[in-house]
């Protein structure tokens, strides 16, 4: 049985900026066992890929088009921020990708994930790192940065835990 199940997101200019590398080292990166997902939006996927499957994001993903249509709009007034503070209709495609990749399971890993389609393996990845990661009784693993933002290009969880349900359950 497949432990891992991974997704990612992105339209035909993050493709064109940066998936298209994500998918071609990944599909040569990853072992036995971990299960890739791309979730692509209005994208043409011009790689012959191996262990990656590529999903058509406006038929899987439920929900994303009608939060976008009700909250694009929304921006604090008279509020200084950072340009990705609140972009949030921009990051719910992640939100959207890994709750449809929970609900519409593919596969049957213990394991879920998300990378973010700009990481870009260096080398093949043994399946004991993705072990490393991941605790027994924790619903939910994510690598730490140590500073004010949280490091949400990476997260895991695990499907095995009723927390977890809950979890996708709320957001």
């Amino acid at each position: 049985m497949d432990t891992f199940s991974f997704c990612t997101t992105f339209h035909q200019a993050g493709y064109d900026r940066y998936a298209r590398n994500h998918l071609h080292y990944f599909d040569q990166a990853l072992p036995e066992g971990v299960n890739h997902y791309a979730y692509a939006q209005e994208t043409n996927v011009d790689l012959n890929l191996k262990k990656i499957k590529v999903l058509d994001f406006d038929k899987e993903v439920k929900g994303y088009e009608e939060y976008k249509r009700n909250y694009s709009n929304i921006k604090p007034v008279n509020k200084q921020y950072k340009t990705f503070e609140y972009e949030h209709v921009r990051f719910s495609h992640k939100v959207y990708a890994v709750l449809a990749h929970f609900e519409n399971r593919k596969d049957h890993c213990r394991y879920i994930g998300w990378i973010d389609g700009d990481v870009v393996p260096v080398k093949a990845i043994p399946l004991e790192f993705f072990h490393t990661l991941v605790k027994e009784d924790h619903f939910m693993s994510l690598l730490e940065r140590g500073y004010k933002y949280a490091e949400c290009g990476f997260m895991i969880w695990d499907t095995s835990m009723d927390v977890t349900k809950e979890y996708f359950r709320r957001i």
